[in-house]
C-alpha cells in the first residue's frame, strides 16, 4: 500500500509547474508579489527567490497577509490539535503548526502549498543516520539533537493513544511527523508577540516567502506583527537583475540552532556561537556532611532539568563576561575551605544588606523582612551569588586549576575527535552531513579553546603578580579585561592549529567573528 505522504512526493516532482497559478491565488486572496521575482529549482531539492529586474532599496517584494499562512492557532482547531491540546503538557506553537500541515496533507492533497514543500530532508540532523549521529556525541549539539529526538518521540506516543486519526497516520508512515516537524522547523517564520505582561513566540508558514534562503549579510528583510496582519519581505539596499534575494534567518546565527532547524552551520562563528561545561558536584565537593557540598546542591535544576542532580552546566561563548563570572564562581566555592567560605558568605550578605537599605531597593521590595528571611540565611544561599568576585589569590589560583581541569577533561573525554581533525573532515568528509558535523564541533571547541587561554593566561598573571602588593588591583583589572576580550586568544589558536590547507579559520576584527574560509590553491 502507497502511503498517503508517497503520493503527496509523487506530486511534488512536478512543484514549480503550479507555481504560476500558486502565484496567482495568492495574490487573488489579498497578497501581493513583485513582478521582478522567480522561484528557481537548483535540483535536489534546493531552490531559490531570484530577481528578473533591478529592484530599488527599501521596495516592496512580497506582502503576504496573515490569512493565508498555516498557524498555530489553525492547527489547534484541528480534532488532532484539541486532543494535542488535553495531553498532560499540552503541544507548543511548533507542535500545533505542525498539526496543521499533517491534517491539510489529509483533508487536502491536492492543495497547491503542499507541492512547494521540499519532500528530501536527510540534510537535517534529525534525519541523520546512526553513523552521521554518532559524530555528534559529546557536543552541545549532540546533546540538543538527543534532547529534540526524545520530546518528539514522547509527544507522538501521548498523542497516538490519544487521536486515532494521528495514529493511522504514523502507522502508513512512520515519518509523517518527522517530516512535518522538520517542515515548521526550517521553514516558518518566528516572532514575538505580546499578551499582556507575557511575550509568546509565535510561528507562521508563510507561502511563497519560505523559498527564502539564509546569507549573514542579507539583501532582503521581514517584519511581521499581529498588527500588521501580513508578513513583509523588503529589499535593503538596490539589487541587481539575477541576483538571489536573501534574508538572514538571525542576526547571530549559532552553529546549534542552525544545523538542528535549517541542515547547516553558518561560516561565521560570532558571539552567539557557544559550548558548555559541565562540573560535577560529586567530584568537586566530596565531603557530603560539608556546608560547602549543601550549599552546592541547593540550586539543583537551576541550571537546567537535563543535568543529574548535583551536575551544572554553564554555557560559555566567547566574550560572554557573565557566564565566565558564574563559571568562576562554581570553582571558586569548589576550592574554598572553610575560612574562605565563611568569608565569601558573609561578604554576600553585607552586599544584600546594603543592597536592601538603598532606595532602589525599598522601591522594589515590599515586605523587606520577608526578603531578608528568605534570601540572607545561610540556608537558601547558592554558589553562583556568594563568589562573583575574588576572595584570595590562593582561592583563585585553584579555581583556575578547577576550571582548566574541567576543560581539558571534557576536550579529552567527551569528544571522539580533536579539533585540528575536524577542521580537516569539515572539507574532506564524504557526505555533506559529516562535513556539517565537523563544522559544529570545530566550532564548540573553538570555544572551549578560547576559554582555556583566558583562564590559562589568568592563572599565569596571578603568578606574575604574586609578590606585588597592588597584586589584587592588577589582576581584578586583567580579569575584567579577559572575560569581555571577543577575539584575543583566536589567532594564537587559529596559528598553533595549522589548520589544513583547504580549509582555514580566520579573523573578522571588525565582526568579532572568526570565519572558516576555504582555501582556493594557487596556480603554479
Amino acid at each position: 500500500m502507497v502511503s498517503w505522504r508517497v503520493l503527496v512526493i509523487l506530486k511534488f516532482v512536478l512543484s514549480l509547474e503550479v507555481m504560476p497559478r500558486f502565484q496567482a491565488s495568492l495574490e487573488a486572496r489579498g497578497a501581493w508579489i513583485h513582478n521582478g521575482l522567480k522561484i528557481v529549482d537548483h535540483g535536489d531539492g534546493e531552490r531559490s527567490m531570484r530577481t528578473t529586474q533591478a529592484i530599488d532599496g527599501e521596495e516592496t517584494l512580497v506582502f503576504m497577509p496573515w490569512e493565508l499562512a498555516g498557524t498555530g492557532a489553525k492547527g489547534r482547531e484541528t480534532a488532532m490539535g484539541q486532543d494535542a491540546s488535553c495531553l498532560l503538557d499540552g503541544a507548543n506553537e511548533e507542535q500545533y503548526l505542525a498539526i496543521w500541515l499533517l491534517d491539510l496533507c489529509v483533508c487536502n492533497m491536492d492543495d497547491d502549498y503542499l507541492k512547494t514543500l521540499p519532500t528530501e530532508i536527510s540534510h537535517l540532523p534529525t534525519c541523520w543516520s546512526a553513523e552521521e549521529k554518532e559524530i555528534l556525541q559529546g557536543s552541545q549539539i549532540g546533546a540538543g539533537l538527543a534532547f529534540r529526538d526524545m520530546q518528539d518521540i514522547e509527544f507522538c506516543q501521548a498523542l497516538r493513544e490519544r487521536n486515532e486519526q494521528f495514529d493511522n497516520l504514523l502507522k502508513k508512515d512512520p515519518q509523517a511527523w518527522t517530516w512535518a516537524i522538520s517542515m515548521v522547523r526550517s521553514r516558518s517564520f518566528c516572532f514575538l508577540t505580546s499578551e499582556g505582561d507575557d511575550e509568546m513566540k509565535q510561528y507562521g508558514m508563510f507561502p511563497f516567502c519560505d523559498f527564502l534562503n539564509h546569507q549573514t549579510f542579507s539583501n532582503a528583510k521581514w517584519t511581521s506583527s499581529l498588527e500588521s496582519s501580513a508578513l513583509i519581505i523588503s529589499s535593503r539596499f538596490c539589487i541587481e537583475p539575477d541576483t538571489e534575494i536573501t534574508i538572514s534567518y538571525g542576526q547571530h546565527l549559532e552553529p546549534t540552532g542552525s544545523l538542528l532547524n535549517y541542515g547547516f552551520i553558518p561560516s561565521v562563528f560570532g558571539a552567539e556561537t557557544s559550548a558548555v561545561i559541565r562540573f560535577d558536584g560529586n567530584e568537586l565537593c566530596p565531603n557530603k556532611s560539608s556546608r560547602k557540598f549543601n550549599m552546592w546542591i541547593r540550586d539543583d535544576g537551576r541550571y537546567g532539568e537535563q543535568y543529574p542532580s548535583r551536575e551544572r552546566g554553564v554555557q560559555l561563548s566567547i566574550g560572554a563576561e557573565s557566564s565566565a563570572k558564574t563559571a568562576l564562581s562554581l570553582a571558586r566555592v569548589a576550592a574554598a575551605d572553610d575560612d574562605i567560605l565563611d568569608a565569601f558568605i558573609d561578604r554576600y550578605k553585607a552586599r544584600k544588606l546594603e543592597y536592601e537599605k538603598s532606595e532602589q531597593a525599598k522601591r522594589k521590595i515590599e515586605n523587606e523582612q520577608v526578603f531578608h528571611d528568605q534570601h540572607d540565611t545561610d540556608d537558601s544561599i547558592i554558589c553562583a551569588d556568594v563568589a562573583r568576585d575574588v576572595m584570595s589569590m590562593t582561592n583563585e589560583r585553584q579555581a583556575l586549576e578547577i576550571l582548566l581541569n574541567v576543560i581539558d577533561s571534557q576536550l579529552a573525554e567527551k569528544f571522539p575527535t580533536s579539533l585540528r581533525e575536524d577542521l580537516y573532515e569539515a572539507s574532506h568528509a564524504d557526505s555533506i552531513n559529516a562535513r556539517n558535523a565537523a563544522k559544529a564541533l570545530a566550532s564548540e571547541k573553538l570555544v572551549l579553546y578560547h576559554w582555556r587561554c583566558t583562564f590559562f593566561r589568568l592563572q599565569n598573571c596571578l603568578d606574575e603578580y604574586l609578590d606585588s602588593f597592588d597584586a589584587g588591583i592588577h589582576y581584578s583589572l586583567v580579569l575584567e579585561d579577559l572575560l569581555a576580550s571577543s577575539i584575543r586568544f583566536v589567532p594564537t589558536l587559529i596559528e598553533a592549529l595549522e589548520s589544513p590547507s583547504s580549509f582555514m579559520l580566520t579573523v573578522d576584527e571588525e565582526e568579532e567573528a572568526v570565519v572558516l574560509q576555504q582555501v582556493t590553491p594557487s596556480s603554479s
